[in-house]
């Protein structure tokens, strides 16, 4: 997200933003240890919990 806040401040027109996953998953390489979604999955009770992206993002929306 930063780099797309960069180029907006450069003056590149922002059309979209196209972010790669909902959820926490699972990674080939790193397992669950990468938290890169936009809403966070405990696994042991299955409970979503939504991290300040979302709201960030909507707020360009």
């Amino acid at each position: 997200m930063n780099g797309v806040l960069k180029c907006r401040e450069e003056g590149l027109p922002i059309k979209g933003y196209l972010y790669w996953s909902f959820i926490d998953n699972w990674e080939w390489q790193s397992g669950y240890s990468m938290q890169f979604g936009l809403v966070s999955l405990d696994r042991e009770n299955q409970t979503h919990t939504p991290k300040p992206s979302p709201a960030f993002l909507g707020s360009y929306a």
